[in-house]
Order: structure tokens, then C-alpha cells, then sequence
């Protein structure tokens, strides 16, 4: 077994990530930093969350908290056309929008581009043979991703410097908003780009009504994309974000959509890979 100089912990903004800093902090387990990988396009209530909440806890355990985000490289085709700087942070909605494209649910780039290349980059420089935490639960292990050992037959992570201890714990979901709960905040909601094509129906209507430019921006996106209407950003019937909105707003009582956003979250999963485990 290697041995690590450093752990680090690898911070999505939501309730899995969370409950796994509170907990290895609860157990007396050395954290030697909290990596929270950027976007520039998440939710307002997670960067909310994490000023609230995470940052200060961070600096009362005398943890640093590390935010990386995207860079243009000297390759990306906006950089070699001027129109970007070379080593320009860039929100994975301008990137996007430059491109005019949008995330697709097939082919899934934002996670590599946006977290894990960035978190990787800071890791060799500050934080060299760590072993890094990742919040994937006990009722999700099949995101840990395993491979049969050639030697022994015994299924091994595919990573040897990934270290999932909700799963090494056995804790679930439910067990993950327990500790948030006992350690006395409230649970951090659903984290993730606010323009994911993973959203269900009722996260789109929610963003509609909590945050109209948001929204507005999305559908922007949308429909400036080349590919339009070919691929949305909205998968759902009406299958587009400019006939979701007009569906809404000549819905006759508005309070139908407002009691639909308040399903519990556990019963609409957001299968993208970024969502809390990066």
C-alpha cells in the first residue's frame, strides 16, 4: 500500500461532499486541504453555501480552501485567434457560448475540462503524492470505479490515489444529510451547473422562478447554439427552453409549477458525473 504525504479532499458543493468533510474531521483524520473545482456557472445557492458555511468551517479547522477553475491553453482555438488571453480563467457558459454549443448528455467533456483537469493541476504543484477523497456514498458505488485485480481476482479501485470512505463507511445518502443535520446546518441542495441538461423539469422551472436571468441566459445558450433545435440543453418535453417558458407563463395558476419544485430531491437523481463527487 503507497504511502500518501497529503490528503486532500475534493469538494462538489453538495450533500455527499459535505457530510464526507464533516465526517473525516469528526473521526480526527488530518485534511490537509479542501479543493472546490469552479465552474463559474453554478448554482447561487452553492457558492451561497460554501461562503456560509464551508470557508468559515475550513478556517476555523485551520484547513486551507482552494478554488480552481478553467485556464485557456496556448491550443484552444480562441486563444490562437486572439480573442482570448492564454492562462484566461473562462466559466464553462462562455466557453459554451464562444463555441456556440451546449453540453451534451452523451459526450461528457465538463467534467474533465472544468474539475478534474484543474483539481489534477493543482494538486501535482501544491499538494504531490496525496491521496485524494472523493464524496461518492454507499448507495452509489458503482460511480467508484473498479477493476478485477490480474493477481489476486479481487475487484480493486481503478485509482490507487481515490479514496471514497462514505463507501469504506457504508454511508448512504440519508446518512450523509444526518450528519449534516447533526452538526447542526442545513443540507447543501442539489449542486451543478445551472444550465445542466441533466436538470429534470421541475430544476428548469425552479431556475425560472428563483432566477429569471439565469434561466434567460440558458436559453440564450440554447437557442444560440449551431446545432439548434437538433440539440437542446432542455431533453424534457417541451424538449426546448423557449416552449418550456411559454408553457409556463401561460399556465393559468403558476402555483401548480411552485408545488412541483418542492419534490424531495432523492426521487429526481441528476446522473451527471460532476454532480458532488468532483
Amino acid at each position: 500500500m503507497p504511502r500518501y504525504k497529503s490528503t486532500i479532499l475534493s469538494y462538489g458543493g453538495g450533500t455527499n461532499s459535505t457530510a464526507l468533510l464533516i465526517e473525516w474531521i469528526n473521526r480526527g483524520k488530518d485534511l490537509d486541504a479542501v479543493i472546490f473545482a469552479d465552474t463559474g456557472s453554478e448554482q447561487p445557492y452553492t457558492y451561497q453555501f460554501i461562503e456560509s458555511y464551508i470557508k468559515p468551517y475550513c478556517k476555523e479547522k485551520k484547513i486551507p480552501f482552494e478554488t480552481v477553475t478553467y485556464k485557456a491553453g496556448p491550443r484552444v482555438k480562441a486563444v490562437q485567434k486572439g480573442d482570448w488571453e492564454e492562462g484566461q480563467v473562462v466559466t464553462i457558459y462562455d466557453w459554451y457560448a464562444y463555441s456556440r454549443s451546449v453540453p451534451s448528455v452523451w459526450k461528457r467533456s465538463c467534467t474533465d475540462n472544468f474539475k478534474i483537469i484543474p483539481i489534477t493541476r493543482l494538486v501535482k504543484e501544491k499538494y504531490p503524492d496525496s491521496i485524494e477523497l472523493i464524496g461518492i456514498d454507499a448507495g452509489e458505488t458503482h460511480r467508484a470505479k473498479q477493476v478485477e485485480d490480474p493477481e489476486t481476482g479481487e475487484m480493486i479501485y481503478l485509482y490507487p490515489d481515490k479514496k471514497y470512505p462514505l463507501i469504506e463507511w457504508g454511508i448512504d445518502r440519508e446518512g450523509c444529510r444526518k450528519i449534516i443535520t447533526d452538526h447542526g446546518w442545513p443540507n447543501p441542495k442539489k449542486s451543478g451547473c445551472y444550465f445542466c441538461p441533466f436538470q429534470s423539469k421541475k430544476d428548469w422551472i425552479k431556475l425560472y422562478h428563483d432566477s429569471p436571468y439565469l434561466f434567460n441566459k440558458s436559453l440564450e445558450l440554447e437557442t444560440n447554439n449551431k446545432r439548434f433545435p437538433e440539440f437542446p440543453l432542455f431533453n424534457k418535453k417541451p424538449n426546448r427552453l423557449d416552449w418550456l417558458k411559454r408553457e409556463i407563463e401561460t399556465q393559468t395558476n403558476l402555483l401548480d409549477y411552485a408545488e412541483a419544485c418542492e419534490i424531495p430531491e432523492e426521487n429526481d437523481p441528476m446522473p451527471c458525473d460532476c454532480y458532488d463527487g468532483y
